[in-house]
């Protein structure tokens, strides 16, 4: 009697019959369960996670089909999470002889695979290591600091410049907010020391045809000399750092003391013609000044001088000839120019901008509640602010920086000023003084009440 209704049965007995009725009731059917909520979706490594049933007297099992053979017991508490992708699980209640089912979920993400780096410089040379992470431009919410995740943060990880060997820790995560952390180990290796730069005079008409080389000794260094030197010049014993120097003529010559770690330094010789009376040109005083500035302006030549720059410089930087005006110090180091009697490269002057990395980024808040006020120096007049593109951001003796600041959209910017000194001369600040932005409200994990919105 699978059917429900009314059942009637005949008994006979001599040809006599009676007849009995059975009536089956339909049962009860049962009602399909409500498993609950989606189980809130993990990155990986985590291989757990739980699942809590709305309607109660139910049984949980796993639905085939999932990545990995994750379990789940009697309590929703899932284990086995072993690899990403979408796990199902079936929350089951059975009446009236039949099984209603409901069905909820639990998504695991992959986490970026982030791979080790590393990378050798010279000491007081800079390295980039964005570019020692394959991949890096499509990791996001990017954390540079040293040593390990905790260590001090990294303003600029494009350009570091360590004085000795030192392990940065990037953390970073994927499109799904999921993280992993990979080390850049940068090795500094020595920088030698090629000694001073020689500017001998003359002494009557005598000619200076030799010159004394005197490196600091490494084991396997080794003394060259630049292309662009005057030809017939020797360098007698190119092992020794002590060596002599034959066949000079007037002109500027340069020598490259290198260690076996492939590190260097140059000396610059500049030999006089003595058969000429100099009037030594001045190249004006040394100058200091921070990335990401990348330029100056040094004294105009005369009309019989002219500026030029060394060609051992950190970067490939220029000068104009006349104007004096710098470009391209784009690397951490000492550059060189010289500023030379036309017809007579030897009658010259040199002045050095030594280029650092400057002092670390400030962290501003980037919905703007956070600013910082910049002073510029005493004395000066005319101030007029500028961020690293060249755009005006301000004028007067102080700048209220904040995250809304022109050229703080993309998360870092610098910023410097122009002004009259007490000369009446135009400068402009070497060091400019960099910021950054970063999230200050922490990130709520639930929903806020109707009727209030958060500032």
């Amino acid at each position: 009697m699978t059917v429900a209704g009314t059942y009637q049965f005949q008994y006979a007995v001599l040809g006599c019959l009676d007849t009995v009725s059975v009536t089956v009731n339909p049962c009860a059917g049962c009602v399909k369960p409500d498993a609950g909520a989606d189980a809130s979706a993990v990155c990986q490594p985590t291989s757990t996670s739980k699942l809590t049933a709305v309607t109660s007297g139910g049984t949980w099992s796993v639905q085939t089909g999932n990545p990995s053979a994750a379990a789940i017991d009697a309590n929703g508490n899932i284990t086995g999470l072993s690899a990403a992708g979408t796990y199902k699980f079936v929350y089951s209640v059975t009446g009236g002889g039949i099984t209603c089912t409901d069905t909820a979920q639990v998504v695991v993400n992959a986490k970026p695979i982030i791979a080790d780096g590393s990378g050798t410089i010279c000491a007081g040379t800079s390295v980039d290591l964005t570019s020692k992470i394959t991949g890096y431009a499509s990791l996001l919410n990017r954390v540079w600091t040293v040593s390990t995740a905790g260590g001090t943060a990294v303003s600029t990880p494009t350009s570091v410049s360590p004085s000795s060997t030192t392990t940065y820790v990037l953390v970073a995560q994927n499109a799904a907010g999921c993280k992993d952390t990979a080390s850049v180990v940068i090795t500094v290796n020595e920088k030698p020391n090629a000694g001073t730069d020689q500017s001998p005079t003359c002494v009557g008409n005598t000619a200076i045809t030799t010159a004394t080389l005197a490196a600091t000794a490494v084991a396997g260094g080794m003394w060259t000399q630049v292309t662009t030197n005057p030809a017939g010049a020797v360098v007698t014993t190119p092992s020794s750092a002590t060596s002599t120097v034959t066949g000079l003529m007037p002109g500027v010559y340069q020598f490259i003391w290198t260690n076996s770690a492939s590190c260097s330094d140059t000396i610059q010789i500049i030999i006089p013609d003595c058969s000429t009376p100099c009037t030594k040109p001045n190249a004006g005083a040394d100058l200091v000044q921070c990335l990401p500035k990348t330029s100056t302006n040094l004294t105009d030549a005369t009309a019989t001088t002219e500026w030029i720059a060394y060609s051992a410089n950190p970067a490939p930087a220029t000068i104009d000839a006349t104007t004096g005006v710098i470009a391209g110090m784009t690397a951490v180091g000492t550059y060189k120019f010289i500023l030379r009697t036309k017809g007579n490269a030897t009658c010259a002057d040199t002045m050095e901008v030594v280029v650092t990395v400057g002092d670390p980024a400030f962290a501003l808040c980037n919905d703007g509640t956070t600013s910082y006020t910049l002073t510029a120096d005493a004395g000066v007049t005319n101030v007029i602010w500028y961020n690293m593109a060249g755009v005006q951001v301000g004028t007067g003796s102080t700048l209220l920086v904040n995250s809304k600041t022109l050229g703080l959209e993309d998360g870092s910017e610098a910023f410097y000023y122009t002004a009259l000194d007490t000369t009446g001369c135009t400068g402009e600040s070497c060091c400019p003084i960099k910021f950054t932005t970063e999230q200050c409200c922490p990130v709520v994990p639930y929903c806020l009440p109707v009727g209030f919105k958060r500032n």
